[in-house]
């Protein structure tokens, strides 16, 4: 699926390199990815949506994931795309 170490890598650096407000989103990220790594769906659900509503592209493409896979919400294939579209706009080149 994905580079668990990678990605933790990827978001430690956007941490430091970017505004309060970004690392604290980053730092949202993370949470929901480990929670999604555990399998508690319900919290990486709760830490990615308000991610991805704000516009982050990873948060988008994790939450079409999530959708499409009917993880911490009911299978919606539409919902699922919806998101999955918004990543790609967003710049996510997976979506």
């Amino acid at each position: 699926m994905f580079n668990m170490r990678k990605l933790m890598t990827v978001l430690k650096r956007k941490m430091l390199l970017t505004s309060a407000t970004d690392r604290a989103m980053a730092a949202d990220l993370a949470k929901g990815m480990a929670a999604y790594e555990t399998g508690d769906y319900q919290t990486a659900y709760a830490e990615r949506l308000p991610l991805a509503e704000a516009g982050d592209a990873t948060a988008q493409y994790n939450l079409g994931q999530m959708y499409r896979q009917g993880q911490g919400e009911a299978q919606d294939y539409a919902t699922a795309a919806k998101w999955c579209r918004h990543a790609a706009e967003a710049g996510d080149a997976k979506a």
